[in-house]
């Protein structure tokens, strides 16, 4: 487990003095002070698993590692959607799930996919966060015009207790604009604590969660596509 807040306990000394009562009769009187510091994480806070978010897991395939700071993204999946044969027809593929370690027993399982934050900035200000699609996946100077790449069955997952955020259930991206879309959000006094948007609330609605879909049409050459999903978290809530 992971400590997101330091505590700090202040008690400075003091002196009391106390008369002797005599029936009712208070003798002294002493005010004393008892002070606590909460700060915000420096560490950044590992990935759970999104199933069992009182778990911490490592990707078998990880990205980046998560940002610093009291408010983070601590993680984001690396979406997959494997080899295929070239179509001429309309085509949906689904991606894979994520591959993870549980690091409490090393098991391996499949979860998923999902970003994770966290807000331990302690002001319960609010947030929210979206992501994009920074181009139409590519492969050298091929572009797979026409594909479409949704985020289907959003859940929520936590292992704090607080105020839940809101989560958009479909997200449909534009490769086109790069406009971004809404991911979740928390208004005040929501979602402090560690936060997982999960696609697919279990791993066989997982399976379906994530789709990219290819019109017949559009012209496909062998070798590898792909494009960045761009996740921002902003420090505002809606």
């Amino acid at each position: 487990m992971y400590s997101k807040l330091k505590w700090v306990l202040v008690v400075p000394l003091v002196l009391a003095s106390f008369g002797m009562y005599s029936g009712e009769t208070l003798a002294a009187a002493y005010k004393s002070k008892a002070d606590m510091i909460l700060e915000g994480k420096v560490e950044i806070v590992p990935p759970v698993n999104p199933v069992d978010p009182t778990k911490p897991v490592k990707p078998v395939k990880p990205g980046k590692p998560g940002t610093p700071g009291p408010l983070s993204i601590d993680y984001a999946s690396s979406i997959q959607f494997g080899k295929h044969k070239i179509a001429d027809k309309d085509v949906t593929f689904y991606a894979n799930l994520e591959q993870v370690i549980q690091l409490e027993d090393g098991k391996q399982l499949e979860v998923p996919n999902y970003v994770q934050v966290t807000d331990d900035r302690g002001n319960n200000g609010g947030w929210q966060l979206n992501v994009k699609q920074a181009s139409q996946l590519k492969n050298g100077n091929h572009v797979l015009e026409g594909a479409q790449l949704t985020l289907l069955n959003t859940k929520l997952a936590s292992p704090s207790h607080g105020n839940e955020p809101i989560v958009n259930k479909n997200i449909e991206l534009n490769p086109v604009s790069g406009e971004s879309s809404q991911v979740m959000f928390a208004k005040a006094d929501q979602g402090t604590g560690t936060w997982v948007s999960m696609f697919g609330g279990d791993v066989n609605e997982g399976k379906s969660s994530i789709k990219l879909t290819v019109p017949g049409e559009t012209k496909k050459y062998e070798g590898n596509y792909s494009t960045t999903l761009i996740w921002e978290l902003l420090d505002s809530p809606i």
